[in-house]
């Protein structure tokens, strides 16, 4: 922040190259000494909005983490159809499905404990990996509602995500990719659904969109828990994402992984 503010008016002012105004040559106190600078005012404004850019979007982040139970109602992003899905009414109708139902409830059990690491629910489409995920995220969000130290929850489809943030583009809306980072970056349990399904529509694997990598990797790089569920195997993972990505997603999910059968009956039929 300038100090001691006065402005030498005996040179001719340089001009600025961006804005083509004049510049100010200002006599300004920096730890104690006085400095000549040349100050474009146009650039000192910019940098002054986007500092008090930066402290409204911050503001907005920790209101809304302040009230974490509301976070999920609020800020998740999912069909319609899984609205009124949990734990409680997931169909096994078979061995696989019993498995999953049964591996979902231990992972409630286990982070409801404080427990740590990434999780991954794969298989083929259809099985109710979107069901059980959504499942966990509304059992996780009303047990700690109970607990002095609550906890925020968030539910996303991965490809609504970059639907929304593709739609800010030109100023077009506030859900921009920084705000997405900031507020996904800082949940405290993240749900991604369909992890891969924003990259790999044509139905042939093929390495992830750069953008969308980089973006995924600044939500889940200084992250200690987060929920997938994929149609993706591990190996499709590593073919469609770069490897400094796929190793955050399989981040501390060595006990956490759940995959059904290749030959699991689709539920959607």
């Amino acid at each position: 922040m300038y100090q001691d503010y006065t402005v030498d008016s005996t040179s001719e002012p340089k001009i600025c190259n961006k804005h083509g105004s004049k510049m100010i040559n200002a006599k300004v106190m920096i730890d104690g000494s006085q400095k000549s600078l040349d100050i474009c005012p146009e650039c000192e404004k910019e940098e002054i909005n986007k500092f008090q850019e930066h402290l409204k979007q911050e503001a907005a982040i920790q209101s809304i983490l302040a009230n974490t139970y509301k976070v999920f109602d609020r800020e998740s992003i999912y069909s319609k159809e899984l609205e009124d899905k949990t734990l409680n009414n997931y169909d096994t109708g078979n061995k696989s499905c019993e498995r999953a139902l049964n591996f979902s409830k231990r992972m409630l059990r286990d982070f409801l404990k404080y427990e740590t690491g990434n999780v991954i629910l794969s298989g083929p489409p259809g099985v109710g990996k979107s069901h059980l995920s959504i499942g966990i995220a509304k059992a996780l969000n009303e047990k700690f509602k109970e607990c002095k130290q609550p906890k925020s929850v968030l539910f996303i489809s991965t490809s609504a995500l970059f639907s929304k943030i593709e739609e800010s583009f030109n100023g077009r809306g506030d859900f921009t990719e920084s705000y997405a980072v900031n507020l996904l970056s800082n949940v405290d349990f993240l749900f991604f659904d369909d992890l891969g399904k924003e990259s790999s529509m044509s139905g042939s694997l093929k390495e992830a969109n750069e953008w969308r990598q980089r973006v995924l990797f600044k939500i889940l790089d200084n992250r200690q828990t987060t929920f997938f569920n994929t149609n993706l195997s591990s190996n499709d993972i590593k073919t469609i994402y770069n490897k400094a990505l796929a190793d955050r997603i399989f981040k501390g999910a060595s006990k956490h992984i759940f995959k059904f059968p290749e030959n699991t009956e689709s539920r959607r039929y």
